[in-house]
């Protein structure tokens, strides 16, 4: 095997009691962990697609040129695409200004974003005129002919079967113009934009309009942008997150924008208030729209120092895990919000360490996942910390079969072995990533705790691996219907599931699994065997195979000692 192909082994195969990394030891001067940059992206998902249409100078001159409808679109996209906001990818972004925002070139754009994936958030942003001609409604491209806007501009109810063809669940319209027809046409009729915005609503679809019925998009010189757009963009960029969390949700951004745009158009004395369109049950949470990079980078300074807490041995893992996905993730529940700040407490020093299990136990509608040390008996089944089930109260009147099924499903003899991985460990490592070469040394840190009525031992790991900070969570269980035990394991730089199979020695000293998966480059299946071996209830060791060209070359021994 070529060094190169046991580089990237050692990324993709990694588990916390079969470890196929390289992690860095964790000194005392590397404990205080950093923060790199927040990347949109990252943590807000990388599948983001964006068309952004602003037209200021139209090619019929009857038709009233506007003054800042492309600096409005061109703000938005550069709002969008900062890898610290918005996230997009320059490529996944579609900016039609001047002569550009033709219909035709409208319409193939639109047409393009059918290839959006179910997941993909979709924005669609329109900043010019809209008009009504002949009980139909338009948006006027810039190539629209007065005389003649049915077959010149773009109807709506085209645009409607546009985006209706758009798989995508998270579809946001943006819409910064109005349809008050006498600033196109010279007339007075009045189109209500709220009613074509719910040609626009559907499931999986939200529409905000920068006005209502009757009422004209105002464009501020002071500002040189639409009133709407202004504070949509201020929004974006953080103004908006109102719990600072990091994260601008789309009804944080709602909420942000009614009663900014309404009071600053009275000051530009106008009438001017959004609206919203979706249909009732729409899942809003979905629609992450950006980050707040000041508060982002709070956030993750707190992970850091949660993270570092950890390390230290101040907080249990269970409360790690807990508190990184309080603090990292978008929270509504008022319960865990209350969580949260607990959370955000002990990482500004607010709260000590010592004092957090009774901090959290004090907020009752949440429990608490797991004890602050984990043991490494094997508890009664009733002292199961999930799935509790107590059968002499839960089976009275139950049918035979319910019996069984429950009988079945319950931890047995097998289970008691996987016992010897909980608690706390250090571990060294050595990974043998070039076979004429010294092997290459490691440290990390690691905790087991049972999960599911002791059904399962969970263990998440923490260290660093190739200079990037790194998380890795595995349950070992065993399967009473399969008879063999079993091994899950997914980390924070893969989105894939590894699994093995295995079994243990009759006195429940040594483990033997394997496993096979697909080369992430060539495709080819490779197959891997690991030993796991205790010396004793303190000591256990682990050693890796893979097998190639019909041989066995060895990749990793670890070494566990228990910490005290």
């Amino acid at each position: 095997m070529t060094f190169a192909r046991r580089i990237l082994i050692a990324v993709l195969f990694i588990g916390p009691v079969f470890i196929m990394a390289l992690y860095q030891p964790a000194s005392a001067q590397d404990k205080a962990v950093g923060v790199e940059p927040v990347e949109a992206a990252k943590q807000l998902g990388s599948n983001r697609r964006a068309l952004i249409i602003g037209i200021n100078d139209y090619a019929d001159e009857r038709i009233k040129d506007l003054a800042f409808a492309e600096d409005d679109a061109g703000s938005l996209f550069k709002t969008l695409t900062d890898p610290r906001i918005g996230g997009f990818a320059k490529e996944q972004v579609t900016l039609l200004t001047g002569r550009q925002a033709s219909t035709k070139d409208i319409r193939k754009a639109l047409y393009a974003l059918r290839t959006s994936g179910k997941d993909d958030l979709v924005v669609i942003f329109f900043s010019g005129h809209g008009a009504k001609q002949a009980g139909e409604t338009f948006w006027i491209s810039q190539d629209a002919e007065l005389a003649d806007l049915g077959p010149t501009a773009l109807p709506n109810a085209e645009i409607q079967r546009l985006l209706a063809a758009i798989p995508s669940e998270r579809v946001v319209t943006l819409l910064d113009c109005c349809y008050a027809a006498d600033t196109v046409l010279n007339q007075k009729s009045v189109l209500n934009v709220g009613d074509v915005a719910k040609l626009f609503a559907g499931k999986g679809r939200v529409t905000i309009a920068g006005a209502g019925g009757g009422e004209e998009a105002i464009e501020v010189p002071g500002m040189k942008q639409g009133v709407f757009t202004h504070f949509l963009v201020g929004g974006l960029r953080g103004q908006a997150d109102a719990n600072r969390d990091g994260v601008v949700t789309l009804m944080e951004l709602w909420a942000w924008l009614e009663p900014n745009v309404e009071q600053s158009a009275r000051q530009h004395k106008g009438i001017q208030k959004p609206t919203m369109h979706m249909e009732t049950g729409q899942q809003t949470d979905r629609f992450l729209l950006s980050l707040n990079p000041v508060a982002a980078a709070d956030v993750q300074q707190a992970l850091a120092k949660l993270r570092q807490l950890f390390l230290e041995e101040k907080i249990a893992a269970a409360h790690y895990e807990e508190g990184r996905e309080l603090i990292g993730g978008v929270v509504a529940d008022p319960a865990k919000k209350k969580r949260r700040e607990i959370y955000l407490d002990l990482a500004k020093g607010k709260l000590d360490a010592k004092y957090l299990a009774s901090a959290l136990s004090s907020n009752s509608e949440v429990r608490e996942r797991a004890p602050t040390r984990p043991s490494a008996e094997v508890p009664t089944e009733t002292d199961g910390e999930l799935g509790k089930i107590d059968h002499t109260q839960s089976n009275q009147g139950a049918t035979p079969s319910l019996e069984e099924a429950l009988r079945a499903g319950a931890p047995g003899e097998h289970h008691k072995n996987l016992g010897k991985f909980v608690g706390r460990w250090d571990v060294k490592s050595k990974f043998f990533l070039n076979p004429d070469a010294p092997p290459i040394i490691g440290k990390y840190q690691s905790e087991g705790k049972w999960t599911l009525g002791n059904r399962y031992v969970t263990i998440v790991d923490v260290g660093r691996m190739m200079e990037q900070e790194y998380e890795n969570q595995t349950t070992l269980g065993y399967d009473n219907l399969k008879k063999e035990y079993t091994m899950e394991t997914r980390d924070n730089m893969s989105t894939t599931t590894y699994r093995f199979t295995g079994r243990c020695s009759s006195d429940g000293s040594a483990f033997d699994f394997n496993g096979s998966t697909n080369n992430a480059i060539t495709g080819e299946l490779e197959k891997y065997r690991f030993k796991t071996t205790f010396q004793d209830a303190d000591h256990y060791s682990v050693e890796g195979w893979i097998l190639t060209n019909g041989s066995e070359q060895k990749l990793l021994e670890l070494n566990y000692t228990r910490k005290k």
